[in-house]
């Protein structure tokens, strides 16, 4: 018989897949990577989530992560600005982009080639070209 969870198991279980019951011993790119991005409205909002959700972490780890143009600042959900690693990005841009004003799906379509080397033709699968598949969160979003 398959047990329920209780509201408290299920509420620590929420947590803990947050990382927010314990820092967690990871990078900074893969603890983005795993949440599926952060808020990041206030740039510095992200720099707080990190800190508070990772053991080591360094706020130089993202500045350098922005600067190499690892991860990058959007409008997604609720067209709020998110911190989403650029593997990820677009993906999942064509999931926010009808809710988008056009200047701004230009703006997305001019950085998506410049990672790419083509244009960004907005239909799943046309993620940045690497020698690995993208990114997926895992946790549960």
């Amino acid at each position: 018989m398959t047990k329920v969870l209780s509201q408290r198991a299920l509420n620590r279980a929420t947590l803990a897949r947050q990382y927010l019951l314990d820092r967690a011993p990871v990078t900074a790119i893969d603890a983005i990577e795993h949440l599926g991005g952060m808020q990041s409205q206030a740039p510095l909002a992200a720099y707080v989530g990190l800190w508070a959700r990772l053991r080591d972490f360094a706020p130089g780890e993202l500045s350098a992560l922005t600067e190499q143009r690892q991860v990058v600042r959007l409008h997604l959900m609720r067209n709020t600005v998110h911190l989403v690693s650029a593997r990820d990005c677009l993906d999942w841009r064509p999931c926010s982009r009808r809710c988008t004003p056009l200047s701004s799906a230009r703006a997305s379509a001019s950085v998506s080639r410049e990672w790419t080397g083509t244009p960004c033709s907005g239909t799943p699968g046309s993620y940045w070209k690497s020698s690995r598949a993208p990114a997926r969160s895992s946790a549960g979003y």
